[in-house]
């Protein structure tokens, strides 16, 4: 019997999202982009990038995440530095926001596929096993990047709240324009450009994919957090409607009372004369 193989994964989500074109370009890479695309480097690309690059992987992703198979820190570091060289100067790439860490086991020992908070075993090593783990890792790590902003934005909004408890409520429309679309530009990252509602193409048709997919969607409990995320988005949009209407209001009322003032002011004007 085969002594059991384990892949050692270890998932990075960056500040910015990832353009691909060029990672594409650089490697020859010709076919189109398209939205469920991701980057995959086998050893054979990683030759001469990293020192024995046997069993070695990496997965990027547009939504800013990448998976190391296998790398030490060091080593992603000088992988990190690598691609940092050849994508364009305004993608900034730091490896150090949220990372997760999983297993992948090969043991042709077992009968069924197993999964707990630390690994997955499985049976046989099919083509694109490594890619759901990876890309389940991936889409967990940038929900967490997510999680944090939004929880930012909710504190941000709460210390307005505070302040208009005790009638201070001073907020400009700039600052109101930056949170609305901070808002939304996270809440557009979790459904567009993670796709957490898409399944992966590659599980489609292949039953053992699917299988995998679905028991670490339920570990790595994605839909759990995409619900809670879609109450704070709301949550947050709600907040933000009354400083806008109460803004509003607001102004409203300083400009009656600046007619008011011109009305005073005309009148006095026709006594004088």
């Amino acid at each position: 019997m085969k002594k059991p193989k384990r892949y050692k994964l270890e998932a990075y989500s960056t500040l910015t999202q990832f353009n691909l074109k060029p990672i594409f370009a650089h490697f020859g890479m010709s076919k189109k982009i398209h939205w469920r695309d991701y980057v995959v480097f086998t050893p054979q690309e990683l030759t001469g990038i990293v020192t024995n690059p046997e069993s070695k992987f990496v997965h990027i992703y547009e939504f800013g995440s990448i998976v190391f198979t296998n790398f030490s820190y060091h080593e992603s570091m000088d992988f990190v530095k690598y691609i940092d060289k050849i994508t364009p100067k305004n993608i900034a790439i730091n490896i150090t926001i949220e990372s997760e860490e999983y297993s992948f086991i090969v043991d042709s020992g077992i009968d069924e596929t197993e999964a707990s908070d630390e690994s997955i075993i499985v049976a046989e090593h099919k083509p694109h096993s490594l890619d759901i783990v990876a890309g389940i890792l991936a889409k967990s790590v940038a929900m967490d990047r997510i999680e944090m902003d939004v929880d930012r934005l909710l504190n941000e909004c709460e210390e307005i709240l505070e302040k208009l408890k005790i009638g201070n409520f001073k907020i400009s429309s700039k600052k109101l324009f930056r949170l609305s679309a901070e808002i939304l530009e996270l809440k557009f990252s979790t459904v567009s450009s993670i796709r957490l509602l898409d399944k992966p193409v590659i599980t489609w048709d292949k039953e053992s994919l699917d299988d995998i997919y679905t028991e670490l969607e339920a570990k790595f409990e994605l839909m759990t957090r995409y619900d809670n995320l879609s109450t704070k988005h709301e949550t947050l949009l709600d907040i933000i409607k009354v400083f806008t209407s109460l803004t509003q209001n607001k102004h409203g009322v300083r400009l009656e009372w600046i007619i008011i003032i011109l009305i005073a002011f005309e009148v006095a004007l026709m006594f004088h004369h």
